[in-house]
């Protein structure tokens, strides 16, 4: 087990097999190869791992709420993977959020209307003073 990273999932492997580095299942034999494919796509860069995302999720699937698989027993996920509480937000805040992008909205689009009509009118007021320049002359 030399120059292998000692992982969740490689410890999961390693629990799994005989004494002499078998797995008996071939159901777990499958998810065994699954989980050295997923490891060699990692070390070649083709595959990023991040926090709770990692070889063994995603060969295992997620996590079940209060255990880690791999790590031994009274290990939760947020203790594992350091993950920080989740903040609890207000309906009163999201709403108050939702109504401010949506006045931002309006407003963009109430200033490009106004810039348009600016523009339009600057060029019906220049057509009017040529129009009127060219009656005066002649």
């Amino acid at each position: 087990m030399s120059g292998v990273e000692n992982d969740r999932s490689t410890l999961w492997k390693k629990a799994r097999e005989d004494k002499h580095d078998n797995i008996p299942d071939p159901k777990v034999t499958e998810k065994a190869k699954l989980i050295d494919e997923l490891q060699k796509q990692v070390s070649e860069g083709s595959l990023t791992v991040f926090g709770s995302n990692d070889v063994l999720t995603m060969a295992l699937g997620l996590e079940h709420l209060g255990r880690v698989r791999g790590v031994g027993a009274g290990i939760s996920t947020r203790q594992y993977f350091n993950l920080p509480r989740q903040q609890k937000i207000k309906f009163a805040d999201q709403l108050k959020e939702s109504v401010r992008d949506v006045l931002r909205e309006e407003t963009l689009k109430m200033e490009a209307r106004s810039r348009e009509e600016t523009l339009r009118m600057e060029a019906r007021t220049k057509q009017l003073v040529e129009a009127e320049s060219e009656n005066l002359l002649n």
